[in-house]
């Protein structure tokens, strides 16, 4: 047989032009093969709206306003779209198992749908999917959170059936509850509200049995006033635990609350007889101890002076007290009125009236004579500062104006005082005649203070009149600072020299103001 060169090659090279084509229509072959397997069919708009729209009615919003990228809508829906639940019934394997191939084909699906005004749901589809389907990184991370959920609904049911347990406590709801508020929440709202829904069932019974428990428990305590605190703060400790009970059974837990406070008053307080009956047995003199014990009693009782019973306790020591200083008048107002200065004269007047019931037709006789005698005791007191003031500017010819305003303000406390009621007439001669010596001693001391601030003032001005401007404006200060200190001299003679001394700075620094 002979062989043709001519042909053989012509041969060939369509062979190898034949080969080329092939080559180039490679790819396309094999989406068109891939295309018949029935695992990875392509689906239509309508199936890729509705596989949408499933997670999509979990979250309403977002059929007005699609969610931010990264937002927990966004990623709720982008991965739940992935998770094996809903993709694996979609394109019959799971997302990590996607040939490139059909990843592109997708792509390129969801890219047609949502050109096309019919479906609408599409184009949120592309913004849910974008980077997952031609994007390695974004496709990384979206295999990892598919990985997670799916590990999330393999657990769903085991934590569904220990919150379900009739064994499961507060302690472990708590701890479930917050698992819900932070793993899953990459499920589906409508499986979240099934755990929450589940776990606020079981919340009122683990709340009523622990709050149970813990009032068995204080009830067990020793009666206290720290049990008694425990009892006051308890549903400030249980108030979210309390929160999760109906009001039939809040009102039944503190109903037993308010039986075992009772039961510890009564108890307590028969205790504090013991107490009251030793003291009750005190002399006069001993009052010291009876002020300690009913103050015991009052900082012990405070938070529980509203409670009947406590007041009615309260009331037998104040009663007590006041039968003790009754009877012993004479003795009892001798320790105030005996007092060597005002300031033991407050001190024992206070101790030895304190806890009394000024109701008592004793006590308020007694404190009657004992407000009196202090008020001339004051009187006396204040003679013997403005005595010693007198004699102090008149051995030492210094008029300050320190004594000035003590003398003012001891008159005014004079003139007070004489206003009491049932001061006895030597007192009240006694103090007329201290307040004229006292005024006459008042108004040298103003009138002297204000000739010598003056000369000093319109000294200052004569030799600051060449000098710089600022030291004008330290003259009028000096001027202001002088109406403001001697305005209220009394006398005569120092509002006339107050008057003039005005006139004159004015008159002088006049073209100044």
């Amino acid at each position: 047989m002979t062989i043709n060169p001519r042909a053989v090659s012509i041969t060939i090279k369509s062979l190898k032009i034949n080969m080329s084509l092939i080559y180039r229509l490679l790819p396309f072959l094999i989406f068109y093969l891939a295309s018949y397997d029935q695992s990875l069919h392509a689906q239509s708009c309508q199936e890729l709206e509705s596989w949408t729209q499933v997670i999509e009615n979990e979250f309403p919003s977002v059929k007005t306003k699609s969610p931010r990228s990264g937002s927990p809508v966004y990623n709720a829906i982008r991965f739940n779209l992935l998770s094996d639940k809903f993709f694996i019934p979609m394109f019959g394997k799971p997302f990590e198992k996607l040939g490139k191939l059909k990843k592109f084909a997708i792509a390129v699906k969801i890219t047609k749908c949502k050109k096309k005004p019919k479906y609408p749901v599409s184009q949120r589809l592309d913004w849910y999917m974008w980077g997952v389907l031609n994007q390695e990184k974004a496709y990384n991370d979206a295999i990892k959170e598919v990985a997670t959920i799916r590990e999330l609904r393999k657990e769903f049911p085991v934590i569904l059936n220990k919150i379900n347990s009739p064994l499961v406590t507060y302690e472990d709801l708590e701890g479930f509850s917050n698992l819900v508020e932070t793993e899953f929440q990459r499920l589906l709202p409508s499986e979240i509200n099934r755990l929450e829904q589940a776990i606020e069932k079981q919340y009122a019974k683990a709340s009523k049995n622990s709050i149970a428990q813990s009032l068995d428990s204080v009830n067990k305590e020793v009666d206290s006033f720290e049990k008694l605190h425990k009892i006051r703060i308890f549903d400030l400790v249980h108030k979210q635990m309390l929160s999760h009970l109906n009001d039939t059974d809040k009102r039944a837990f503190r109903d037993q609350l308010f039986t075992i406070e009772t039961n510890t008053i009564n108890n307590l307080l028969n205790q504090e007889e013991l107490t009251f009956n030793v003291i009750s047995k005190v002399k006069v003199q001993d009052y010291p101890k009876l002020n300690q014990a009913i103050f015991t009693f009052l900082g012990s009782w405070k938070p529980y002076l509203h409670v009947s019973s406590v007041q009615g306790f309260k009331k037998r020591y104040f009663e007590l007290k006041t039968k003790i200083i009754g009877d012993n008048a004479s003795y009892a107002g001798g320790l105030v009125i005996e007092s060597e200065t005002l300031e033991t004269f407050k001190m024992n007047q206070d101790e030895v009236f304190r806890y009394t019931l000024s109701s008592d037709p004793r006590i308020s006789k007694m404190l009657a004579i004992v407000n009196r005698t202090f008020k001339q005791f004051e009187l006396v007191y204040l003679i013997e500062e403005i005595s010693k003031i007198r004699e102090e500017v008149m051995v030492s010819k210094i008029f300050s104006m320190k004594s000035f305003r003590t003398l003012q303000q001891n008159l005014n406390k004079i003139e007070e005082i004489l206003t009491y009621p049932g001061l006895d007439e030597e007192t009240i001669a006694n103090t007329d005649f201290f307040i004229k010596k006292a005024l006459s001693i008042s108004d040298i001391i103003c009138v002297k203070n204000m000739q010598t601030e003056h000369l000093k003032i319109i000294a200052d001005f004569e030799n600051i009149q060449h000098k710089k401007r600022y030291h004008l404006d330290n003259f009028k200060s000096q001027i202001r600072a002088y109406k403001t200190k001697y305005k209220d001299c009394d006398g005569h003679a120092g509002q006339e020299i107050y008057k003039l001394t005005i006139k004159l700075m004015e008159t002088h620094a006049g073209r100044y103001f």
